[in-house]
C-alpha cells in the first residue's frame, strides 16, 4: 500500500509538471511574452524562468507580462463573461487566439492592400464615423457608395476600413467621401475594422474635439430614409452610446451594425482596452459572441448607459427589434427606418422570406431611393 501511495503521487507529480510544462509553452509562444521588460520591471532574478513566474505567482500580483497586456483589466474583462478561473494571458490565448481564416477566400490577383489620406474636413457635426466594409471582389460597390454619400450628411469625416485588398483604382470612387481608407485582409472582420480605424484616430489625435463617433459596416443597405431623422430621435435622449436596435439573442445588446459612442465614452479610452482584445476569429459567428453581444455589457460594466433609438416608438418587448430587422418593409413603412440588412433580402438566408415579400420590400426601396443599386 505504501508503495501504491507513492506510485500514486509519482503520477500526479508528473502529470503536474507536464501540465505546468504546456502551460509555460503557451505563455512563451504568446506575442504578448516580453521577458526583458517583465524581468527588468519586477527585478525578477536571472535564474528564475519569468514564464513559469508570472503562470505560478505574477499574474497573483497583477503584474503584466508585456506593456501591452494588462492582466488586471483583462481580469474584469474576462469576468463579464467567461468563468473566472486561471490565469489570464492562458484564457485569453485559448479563448481569443489568432485562428487562421478558415474560408478560403481568393482574391484577384491585381487587387493590392492599400491606404490612403483625402482632404480633411474641418469640424461642423462634431461627429465621425469608421466604416467597415468587406468585397471579395476587390471592388468598391454601388450601395457602398450610396452608403457613404448619407453617412457623409451628417458626419465631418468617415474613416472606411476594408477587410479585403481592391484594386487600386476603386479608389477614385471614395477620394471626396472619405478622409482615411485602408484595405487589408486582417480576418477580424468588423469590429478588426472598426479596431483599425479606432487606432488611426486616436493616434492621430482626431477625437478631441469629437461628440459622437459613429460605427458601422457594409451589412446593410441605405440610408432608405435620411441618417439625419434618427440623429435627432436621439439626440435629446441621455446615454452614452446607442443604437439603432436592440437584441436578447443569448444577452441584451444594441447591435453594432449601426453602433455609435458619445464623448463621455470617447474621453474615458475604455475602448482602447476593449479593442486590444479583438483578435482573428474563425467565423463571423465569433465574432458577434465575443465581440458584439459583449461591447454593451463591457460598457455597461464601466457605468455607461445605452439606448436604442426604436425603443422611442414603445416598442418594449426587447425581442421586436429581431422582429422589425426581419420585416423591413414594415419597419420602413412604420418606423421610417434608414437601413434594411443585406440578408434579409436573400431568399436562402435564415431569415427565410419568400420571393414575393423580398421583391415587394426592393419595390419599396426602389420607389423611395431608385439611385441605391444592390
Amino acid at each position: 500500500m505504501f508503495f501504491i501511495n507513492i506510485l500514486k503521487k509519482n503520477v500526479k507529480n508528473y502529470l503536474q509538471n507536464k501540465k505546468l510544462k504546456k502551460l509555460i509553452a503557451i505563455i512563451k509562444k504568446s506575442s504578448y511574452f516580453d521577458e526583458a521588460f517583465y524581468r527588468k520591471t519586477y527585478n525578477i532574478p536571472k535564474n528564475v524562468d519569468c514564464a513559469e513566474h508570472y503562470l505560478t505567482k505574477g499574474y497573483l500580483c497583477g503584474y503584466n507580462l508585456s506593456p501591452e497586456f494588462d492582466s488586471i483589466k483583462y481580469e474584469n474583462y474576462y469576468k463579464l463573461f467567461f468563468k473566472n478561473n486561471g490565469n489570464p494571458l492562458i484564457r485569453f490565448e485559448q479563448d481569443h487566439k489568432s485562428i487562421e481564416d478558415k474560408h478560403d477566400i481568393s482574391f484577384p490577383s491585381n487587387c493590392i492592400e492599400i491606404e490612403r489620406k483625402f482632404a480633411l474636413q474641418k469640424p461642423k457635426h462634431k461627429r465621425v464615423a469608421i466604416f467597415a466594409s468587406f468585397s471579395n471582389d476587390g471592388k468598391i460597390h454601388d450601395d457602398v457608395i450610396f452608403y457613404l454619400k448619407g453617412l457623409k450628411e451628417i458626419v465631418d469625416n468617415i474613416i472606411l476600413i476594408g477587410d479585403n485588398p481592391v484594386f487600386e483604382d476603386e479608389i477614385s470612387k471614395i477620394r471626396d467621401l472619405v478622409y482615411f481608407c485602408k484595405f487589408i485582409k486582417h480576418n477580424e472582420y468588423d469590429f478588426g475594422s472598426y479596431k483599425i480605424g479606432y487606432r488611426f484616430l486616436k493616434e492621430n489625435n482626431l477625437l478631441k474635439d469629437v461628440d459622437e463617433l459613429l460605427f458601422c459596416n457594409d451589412s446593410c443597405i441605405g440610408p432608405i430614409f435620411p441618417f439625419s431623422e434618427v440623429i435627432e430621435q436621439a439626440k435629446p435622449i441621455k446615454c452614452d452610446f446607442w443604437g439603432l436596435t436592440s437584441s436578447t439573442t443569448i444577452c441584451f445588446h444594441i447591435q453594432s451594425y449601426f453602433f455609435v459612442l458619445r464623448n463621455s465614452v470617447i474621453k474615458s479610452n475604455v475602448m482602447d482596452s476593449f479593442f486590444s482584445y479583438v483578435k482573428p476569429q474563425e467565423s463571423p459567428e465569433n465574432i458577434i459572441f465575443y465581440y458584439e453581444m459583449k461591447l454593451t455589457q463591457f460598457l455597461e460594466f464601466h457605468n455607461f448607459d445605452g439606448f436604442a433609438v426604436y425603443k422611442r416608438y414603445g416598442i418594449q418587448n426587447l425581442h421586436e427589434d429581431y422582429e422589425l430587422i426581419s420585416n423591413p418593409l414594415e419597419f420602413m413603412l412604420n418606423y421610417r427606418m434608414p437601413l434594411v440588412k443585406k440578408k434579409v433580402l436573400d431568399k436562402d438566408s435564415e431569415y427565410g422570406k419568400s420571393a414575393k415579400y423580398i421583391k415587394k420590400t426592393k419595390d419599396y426601396i426602389k420607389s423611395i431611393q431608385p439611385k441605391l443599386i444592390y
